[in-house]
C-alpha cells in the first residue's frame, strides 16, 4: 500500500475546509429580554450571521420612532381573477395608536442598549379580539438609515403556536405584502434572503432617517389647502367588472350549448 503524502495533501484539505466552512459560520443566537408583559415583549438577538451593517448602539428619538410605526402598511395579495372582480384591497396600518404607544419607548430603550452585533425583537400581542393575535418584527439601524422586517401580521397566537405542516390549508391563508408612508422615504428590498440578515417573512423595508423627518418637517410648514373630495372611480370598475361577468356569462351559455350537442351525438350513436 502506497503511503500518503500529507505535504502534498495539505493544499487539497485547505481548500476544502474554506468550501464547506462558509456555511458553517451560523452564530448560536444570544437573546437579552428588555421587556415582556401581557401587550407584548420587546428583545435584543444576535445576529445569526456574522455582519458589519448594524450601527449600534444607537440613539433614536421617540418622534422618529412613532413616525416609522405609523407608516408602515400591509395590503393582502390577491389573486388576478379576485382584484380584476373586487379591486384591489385596501392597506391596513400595522400598529394602532395603542400599540404604537407600547412600543415606541421599549424600542427606543432596546436601540439604545443593543451591540453591533444585535437586532431588536419585537412582538405585540392583541388580547382585545375572541382570537388572540400577535404581531411581530425585527428592527435595526444602519448608518442613517433604518432597516426594518416584519414577521407577522395578526396572526392566530395558538395556531403560530401548535400548527403542523400537515394542518395548513393554502384555502386559509392570507398573503400580505408590506408597505411605507411616505412612499419616497423608504424603498424595498426585493431580494431580502440576501441583503437583509434579519427574518422578514411578510416583507421588509429600508427607511431613509433625514428623508422621513425632511417630509415630516416640509408638510408641516406647507399651509393645508382646503381641497373638496375627489369621489373615486368606482363607476368605472364597476363598469369593467360588469362587462367581465357578462362575458364570463356568454362564455358559461356557449359552453353549454356545446355539451348539449355533444350529448344529442352521443345518443345518436349508441
Amino acid at each position: 500500500m502506497r503511503p500518503l503524502n500529507f505535504p502534498s495533501l495539505l493544499p487539497v484539505i485547505i481548500f476544502s475546509l474554506s468550501a464547506f466552512l462558509p456555511g458553517c459560520l451560523a452564530l448560536p443566537q444570544i437573546e437579552t429580554p428588555i421587556h415582556q408583559s401581557s401587550e407584548g415583549q420587546i428583545m435584543l438577538k444576535t445576529f445569526t450571521q456574522p455582519t458589519d451593517e448594524s450601527s449600534h448602539p444607537t440613539d433614536v428619538s421617540p418622534i422618529l420612532i412613532h413616525k416609522v410605526l405609523h407608516g408602515l402598511r400591509v395590503q393582502q395579495d390577491k389573486g388576478l381573477l379576485d382584484s380584476l372582480l373586487n379591486g384591489e384591497s385596501q392597506a391596513l396600518e400595522v400598529f394602532n395608536q395603542q400599540e404604537v404607544q407600547f412600543l415606541t419607548p421599549h424600542l427606543r430603550n432596546a436601540l439604545a442598549q443593543s451591540t453591533p452585533e444585535e437586532y431588536v425583537f419585537f412582538q405585540v400581542t392583541n388580547n382585545k379580539n375572541p382570537i388572540q393575535t400577535i404581531t411581530s418584527g425585527s428592527l435595526y439601524r444602519s448608518n442613517n438609515h433604518l432597516l426594518l422586517g416584519l414577521q407577522q401580521f395578526k396572526a392566530n397566537k395558538r395556531r403560530t403556536t401548535l400548527s403542523s405542516k400537515s394542518s395548513v390549508s393554502p384555502s386559509r391563508i392570507q398573503r400580505w405584502s408590506l408597505l411605507f408612508l411616505p412612499e419616497g422615504a423608504a424603498f424595498q428590498n426585493l431580494d431580502s434572503t440576501k441583503t437583509n440578515p434579519i427574518l422578514s417573512k411578510i416583507g421588509n423595508v429600508t427607511i431613509d432617517i433625514n428623508l422621513l423627518l425632511n417630509m415630516s418637517h416640509s408638510k408641516k410648514a406647507r399651509p393645508e389647502k382646503q381641497l373638496s373630495p375627489q369621489p373615486r372611480p368606482h363607476k368605472q370598475d364597476r363598469e369593467n367588472i360588469q362587462n367581465l361577468e357578462k362575458e364570463l356569462g356568454d362564455l358559461q351559455q356557449q359552453l353549454e350549448k356545446q355539451n348539449q350537442k355533444l350529448r344529442k351525438l352521443e345518443q345518436r350513436l349508441e
